[in-house]
């Protein structure tokens, strides 16, 4: 979310650049396959298969990516913390008003 909106152009390039980028194996899915992984040992994440919770999560975040894109700079900081469920967030001083 912060890559949206710090640099809105950058992301959507990189989205039209890695149309595969909701792959589970894709490379850049590394780190998610990583946290998935761990998540799905110690039994905090639940879900049929490593696969289905990585395409979930990274489904989620193209779309808030994509909705980020699209919103006004004073609805960004509040939908973006919201979707994170992370009450430390803040938006980059750009945007914020």
């Amino acid at each position: 979310m912060r890559f949206g909106l710090r640099e809105p152009q950058q992301a959507a390039a990189m989205m039209r650049f890695f149309p595969h980028a909701t792959d589970p194996a894709a490379p850049v899915n590394a780190g998610v396959r990583g946290d998935v992984a761990a998540g799905l040992n110690h039994r905090r994440i639940g879900a049929p298969s490593e696969a289905s919770a990585i395409a979930a999560i990274v489904g989620v975040i193209m779309a808030g990516l994509n909705r980020v894109m699209d919103l006004t700079p004073d609805r960004t900081a509040t939908f973006a913390r919201d979707l994170c469920a992370d009450s430390e967030w803040t938006a980059p001083k750009r945007l914020a008003s």
